[in-house]
């Protein structure tokens, strides 16, 4: 019972945890943030604002290095499809759709001349025809081109015995005109003073001399088989003109 009494006057018994000075049995252990209301809520806020500060600068710098990679990349692209047309030389305009590119067309002849009137020829008189080409001319007939006619000069039978032919055009027309009359692979090469140039050869009914410089050709046809007589009136007819 001594051992009872004691008990019951507050004596703790053996084995009985005591409690800790200023503490009730029962109580909470001690916490900073949980001794004061006001200080728990500013806990509570610190760490609120803090995840939300990591979570805001984690999307800010993934975006940002999104943004980042994505105008590196394009700089780099750029650079180096400038190199790479630095490098291939100038960049040609593309055709446009549904257009294709082709050649110019090559030059076509000037239509041969028709006799439509009665002559003379205001560059070439009758009787030096009949001196350069030694036959005797009947009749002289002139066509309407200009600014220089086509001159056919005839024999007493009416069969054309000489033809002169100015044209005036582009180059690339006196070229075409020349070739036609004395072809390139079949002419020998003829040559004037001045820069003229072209060919020379027989035909079936005679000879043909035909030269040109720049945009004007002159074209010789004789009866005669040989050419030095269509070369001489060629001669003549350039003198005459002043070129």
């Amino acid at each position: 019972m001594a051992a009872g009494s004691s008990a019951g006057h507050g004596q703790p018994l053996v084995g009985t945890p005591l409690p800790r000075p200023g503490r009730q049995a029962g109580d909470v252990l001690d916490c900073p943030a949980m001794s004061s209301p006001h200080r728990l809520i500013r806990v509570l806020a610190a760490v609120t604002l803090g995840r939300l500060a990591a979570v805001t600068l984690g999307r800010f710098a993934a975006v940002t290095c999104g943004r980042l990679a994505a105008v590196t990349l394009g700089s780099l692209a750029l650079g180096t499809a400038a190199c790479g047309s630095l490098g291939a030389g100038p960049v040609q305009p593309a055709a446009p759709p549904g257009s294709a590119l082709t050649a110019p067309p090559p030059a076509v002849a000037a239509a041969a001349p028709l006799p439509t009137m009665e002559g003379p020829c205001p560059y070439l008189d009758r009787r030096t025809v009949e001196q350069t080409n030694g036959q005797r001319v009947g009749s002289v007939r002139i066509s309407t081109d200009r600014p220089y006619p086509a001159c056919f000069f005839y024999r007493g039978n009416g069969a054309e015995q000489l033809r002169t032919w100015i044209v005036v055009a582009t180059p690339q027309v006196a070229g075409a005109t020349v070739d036609a009359a004395a072809p390139v692979a079949t002419s020998d090469r003829a040559e004037l003073p001045g820069g003229w140039s072209g060919g020379s050869q027989p035909t079936s009914t005679g000879a043909v001399f035909a030269v040109a410089r720049q945009g004007t050709a002159v074209v010789i046809t004789t009866n005669q088989k040989q050419t030095i007589d269509a070369r001489r009136v060629a001669e003549q007819v350039i003198a005459a003109l002043g070129w």
